[in-house]
């Protein structure tokens, strides 16, 4: 039943043109990237200026602003270096290197003899980065400078050894698989790598999504674990497409997660019944506005008065992403 709400609230957006509804068409070339990583250097090489930091984010929104890529981009960039500034951690993780946009963000904030761990599993994306990040100038052996790690590894097969190494971290980036998100937290609070007051960053939450993090996060065990907030910001290079990042910053309460290789756990019930109420309410007044029709205006505005913001986010993201629970991917 949930499954035909869903086929018939894309038809129904399809006839209404989503006039009048929350969730506005996205498009589908928002998520093709056409070039590979490098290109992306090849701009840095061109543009770029070695040991000039700035001018290598420059070169890389510049080849993003030519052919989508997937960097974070100039908007979440910016909130996320904010962040830095405020937590002014000393050790950070960042899971998913891809091209080291992020990295240099944060590591050019970071104070002397502070540590950047960043994790990524593709191989030539490494390499890339590596590149990257030297021409930005980021890579230099100094004793008192920020020292960047770089790992060659997936996300959940490098937690062991960080939590040996490096014990709790103040920052953390997740920037990799969205359907990853739950079960590596889980997981890096297992190990105890999360701590009363680290900060802990995702991004894409809203698009593509990360339903089964959000609602972990607000209607399950994170929700007592973590003080979370949503930051609404667009989708990196697409302006017209809503997206947010999500800040979750670790209390003093509850017992941390007990299993190091936690199973996902699917999207609540009590979170599906929500969701299947609110598509059945936009199936509904997309009917209505397709036939426009004034008898029923007045019941379809008061009906959706129960529904949360953030039940909305979950349930759009549900809706774009395979990440709801019935059908859980590898987690990397």
């Amino acid at each position: 039943a949930e499954q035909a709400l869903r086929l018939s609230r894309r038809r129904a957006l399809s006839v209404a043109g989503g006039v009048a509804l929350s969730w506005r068409s996205l498009p589908a070339a928002a998520m093709w990237q056409l070039w590979t990583p490098r290109d992306m250097l090849t701009y840095v090489r061109k543009y770029g200026v070695q040991d000039d930091a700035l001018s290598v984010l420059g070169a890389m929104d510049l080849a993003a602003e030519t052919s989508w890529m997937m960097n974070l981009g100039p908007e979440k960039g910016a909130i996320l270096e904010d962040l830095v500034r405020e937590r002014r951690p000393k050790r950070v993780l960042e899971l998913g290197t891809f091209c080291g946009y992020s990295t240099i963000r944060i590591a050019r904030l970071l104070p002397p003899g502070s540590v950047l761990v960043t994790v990524e599993k593709d191989e030539t994306t490494f390499r890339t980065a590596q590149e990257i990040l030297r021409i930005a100038g980021m890579l230099k052996d100094s004793d008192d400078g920020v020292k960047i790690d770089m790992r060659l590894a997936e996300a959940n097969q490098a937690f062991s050894s960080l939590a040996k190494e490096f014990g709790r971290f103040d920052f953390i980036l997740m920037d990799h698989w969205k359907d990853a998100y739950d079960t590596d937290l889980r997981s890096m609070d297992a190990y105890g790598m999360v701590a009363p007051g680290t900060y802990v960053i995702a991004d894409n939450v809203r698009f593509p999504g990360a339903p089964r993090y959000l609602d972990y996060m607000y209607n399950g065990k994170g929700g007592l674990l973590y003080d979370t907030r949503l930051i609404p910001v667009p989708f990196e290079y697409r302006p017209d497409t809503p997206d947010a990042l999500c800040l979750s910053i670790r209390n003093g309460q509850g017992s941390r997660e007990r299993s190091l290789d936690p199973s996902p756990l699917p999207v609540s019930d009590k979170t599906k019944q929500k969701c299947a109420s609110i598509y059945a309410e936009d199936l509904a007044t997309a009917e209505f506005v397709s036939t426009q029709s004034t008898s029923s205006e007045g019941a379809l505005r008061s009906s959706t008065g129960g529904r949360s913001a953030i039940d909305e986010i979950i349930c759009e993201a549900m809706e774009r992403s395979a990440n709801d629970g019935s059908g859980v991917a590898s987690s990397q």
